[in-house]
């Protein structure tokens, strides 16, 4: 498998998670708390969607990520200082995936 650190290439990385009706006020609050402190300590404004036929389907959306485990590091440690998790709840989980151009 290539190494995901390849110099010069921008990675863009995909998590998805359910969010639950009795949840989403809070979860969105976390979100957004999450995509500011991101984009304060690395640069890179992520973006919060959800799914168009399933919209408690959500994902975060982080391109341009030319260093993707220094960038998941930083990311785990805003998801602790939000508490997310605690937030989300202990039945849901985060799905993090990375793609990189061809």
């Amino acid at each position: 498998m290539p190494s995901t650190e390849q110099a010069g290439v921008k990675h863009s990385i995909y998590i998805y998670y359910k969010v639950t009706p009795q949840n989403e006020k809070a979860v969105r609050a976390a979100a957004e708390s999450l995509l500011k402190a991101v984009a304060a300590a690395t640069g890179i404004e992520g973006r919060l969607m959800c799914r168009r036929d399933k919209p408690d389907t959500w994902m975060e959306v982080y391109e341009g990520v030319s260093e993707p485990n220094a960038f998941l590091t930083t990311l785990d440690k805003a998801l602790a200082g939000v508490k997310f998790a605690e937030v989300l709840g202990p039945e849901m989980r985060r799905m993090t995936e990375l793609f990189r151009p061809l």
